[in-house]
């Protein structure tokens, strides 16, 4: 895991400096800057695979991302922390099929807000990227409490919770989010335990 950190890291740091380095979102938009740049060096084809291995890329995530989200509610569902229409499984496969559903649906949303033009594709990565990096730190607070056995841990759980409290406050307004969300859930538990 360490290594595969270091050279996915690398690689992220790499690109940034190229697309940076390069001005590339200068030509043709940030939406492309790295096509733009492989367009460069390889011509039109080289775009068209850089293009398409995106779209792979793209998918596998949002594939995997759906799945693991689908089984996160329906284990909070079975825990009484979310509704409990959230526990419906599949009859043939057991897969989560009410929280398949509920995203579903979530996805149609934001595709046809997007489609529609009212928000930019900037804003909607800016959305969950606050909550990935509010998640982040949560998680690295947890490796500083529960590494205090170990020195080497718990010094590395530190320099990646300074490191991404400093990213934080660049995602802008998008940090209420992230915010708006442990607020309404919070509000949420409260009442279900009140009417408990």
């Amino acid at each position: 895991m360490t290594i595969a950190a270091i050279v996915v890291g690398v690689l992220y740091f790499l690109t940034a400096l190229a697309t940076v380095g390069t001005q590339s979102y200068l030509h043709g938009g940030a939406d492309v800057s790295l096509v733009w740049i492989i367009s460069q060096a390889l011509g039109s084809w080289g775009s068209l695979i850089a293009g398409l291995t995106g779209v792979f890329i793209c998918t596998a995530t949002v594939i995997a991302y759906t799945g693991a989200a689908s089984r996160v509610a329906f284990a909070l569902a079975r825990q009484g922390a979310a509704p409990q229409w959230l526990t419906r499984l599949s009859g043939r496969f057991h897969t989560p099929i009410a929280a398949l559903g509920f995203l579903a649906i979530c996805f149609i949303l934001v595709l046809g807000i997007y489609g529609s033009g009212l928000v930019s594709l900037t804003t909607l990565i800016q959305l969950p990227n606050a909550t990935f990096i509010l998640t982040y730190l949560g998680g690295c607070a947890a490796g500083i409490r529960l590494l205090r056995g170990n020195r080497a841990g718990v010094v590395i759980s530190w320099v990646s919770f300074i490191a991404t409290a400093v990213i934080f406050p660049f995602v802008g307004w998008a940090v209420l989010y992230p915010v708006v969300i442990i607020i309404l859930y919070g509000l949420l538990s409260r009442n279900r335990k009140a009417i408990q």
